[in-house]
């Protein structure tokens, strides 16, 4: 059976941006990225906030290629970048943190250095 990838083209965007941001700036933190992104929708990466309040450093970056979930509280104040959140993680993490989308962390081409992976 052939894989296809990810149908959304904004998913697709993102994932070839990363590939080429690794390779140019040759940084495989965006290339390890995008393979996580590139998995099949089942596969997905969904992760709580209360997963994040747990293994993220205080005032770090963490970067999920996946989605944000609600469950429980963001207790540290972190910048948190994945590809989709839910709205009521976006309410939660207002309060403590700041939540980027991928698209805009990536084509704006900010600075990776710092950046903790979490799944």
């Amino acid at each position: 059976m052939k894989k296809t990838g990810p149908s959304n083209p904004r998913k697709k965007e993102v994932i070839k941006t990363l590939f080429e941001r690794a390779k140019a700036e040759n940084k495989p933190i965006f290339k390890t990225i995008a393979v996580m992104l590139n998995k099949p929708t089942r596969q997905g990466i969904k992760v709580n906030l209360d997963k994040i309040s747990r293994y993220a450093n205080d005032n770090g970056n963490v970067i999920i290629p996946g989605k944000v979930l609600s469950t429980g509280d963001l207790t540290k104040k972190v910048n948190i970048i994945a590809y989709s959140f839910s709205e009521s993680a976006l309410d939660k993490i207002a309060k403590n943190g700041k939540a980027i989308l991928l698209a805009d962390f990536v084509n704006k081409k900010m600075e990776a250095k710092g950046l903790q992976i979490l799944k």
